[in-house]
């Protein structure tokens, strides 16, 4: 099917541009006893036109894969020059014969004859150099496309493979903290971590959008774990607006964003604030996170390891589609995502 259209495609082209110099170039004899330039009559246009036809594909299947192709370029050049000649020979010392005319050509009319002549070989040659430099050019671009590609594809596999490690050291430490304690919660944490950990595994191969759902599950489970090892004194709360299945959104982007809250915004005294407002619909999706700060640390904008990582990733993953800012401000600490 593909080698019938390209057939097709070539017919083509080859009719209209017949018609096309049969419109714009005298072909017949001359009126009168005068010469005049062109192509002259049918013979001698129809033997040109199969010239250049024969230039066009000689050049594009024999003389650019063989020498042009294979950096020998002045072979090619030279192959060219003999490929040209015949039919300057033709222009120049033959055009008397198929004019019927027993009057010598003028030198204007002879130039224009050879010009013709040259026109006739340069032009399919010309077509047939453009189309092997846009291919090349093509073809390198696509292979810098898929370079970056798979370099983007490498770079976002190492910065998904940082999210598991960064997240269990932090809950590791805090079921530490359980352990030393002696509380009964210790083994109801280690059931819920095994549960995130299992998402976050199966979403470290994903290479597509999941539904904000899948996310805001997991993002309940850690809540509820950070729960287990904090009093019930402490306020947080999770408000959601709009449908979580209308929006696709790229895996383990609100977890740094939620665990920076609980590492940094848990009160030794139990007056813990934290409030993570969720807003999507179909088109747009907005994460706000506030929260007091009560341990020291870097938590200041791209300078702790997941907000770092995070900022990498949404440069990768929505280039000019999202936007994070974070702030401290009266010893509250602000984190708002937007994506679209």
């Amino acid at each position: 099917m593909a080698n019938s259209r390209k057939i097709f495609l070539h017919l083509t082209a080859w009719s209209l541009m017949a018609i096309l110099v049969l419109v714009l170039v005298p072909t017949g004899p001359p009126p009168g006893r005068i010469p005049r330039p062109g192509f002259g009559p049918p013979p001698i246009f129809g033997m040109f036109f199969i010239m250049s036809i024969l230039a066009y594909y000689l050049n594009t299947r024999v003389l650019i894969p063989k020498l042009l192709d294979t950096k020998r370029t002045v072979q090619y050049i030279i192959s060219i020059i003999f490929l040209i000649a015949p039919v300057m020979l033709i222009s120049f010392y033959g055009r008397p014969f198929f004019h019927f005319s027993n009057h010598r050509f003028p030198p204007e009319v002879v130039r224009i004859h050879v010009l013709t002549g040259l026109l006739v070989m340069l032009i399919p040659i010309g077509i047939g150099l453009g189309e092997f430099i846009l291919q090349k050019w093509l073809t390198a671009l696509r292979q810098k496309n898929e370079a970056e590609l798979e370099k983007t594809k490498a770079e976002l596999s190492l910065l998904k493979s940082q999210v598991n490690p960064h997240f269990l050291f932090n809950t590791l430490n805090n079921l530490y903290s359980l352990a030393l304690s002696g509380s009964e919660s210790t083994a109801d944490a280690i059931l819920k971590l095994s549960g995130i950990m299992r998402y976050l595994i199966d979403m470290e191969g994903q290479s597509s959008k999941v539904a904000a759902s899948q996310e805001i599950e997991c993002i309940r489970q850690y809540i509820d774990l950070q729960k287990l090892r904090i009093s019930e004194n402490h306020s947080i709360h999770l408000n959601i607006e709009g449908n979580p299945d209308s929006f696709l959104i790229e895996p383990l982007l609100m977890l740094p964003l939620v665990e920076n809250a609980f590492k940094y915004g848990i009160a030794p005294d139990g007056k813990t604030k934290i409030l993570i407002q969720i807003e999507m619909n179909e088109n747009h999706f907005r994460l706000k996170i506030e929260n007091g700060i009560f341990r020291s640390g870097n938590i200041f904008p791209g300078l702790g390891t997941g907000l770092k990582n995070l900022r990498k990733r949404l440069d990768l993953l929505y280039p000019g589609g999202s936007f994070l800012h974070t702030k401290e401000e009266n010893n509250l600490f602000t984190a708002e995502l937007k994506l679209s």
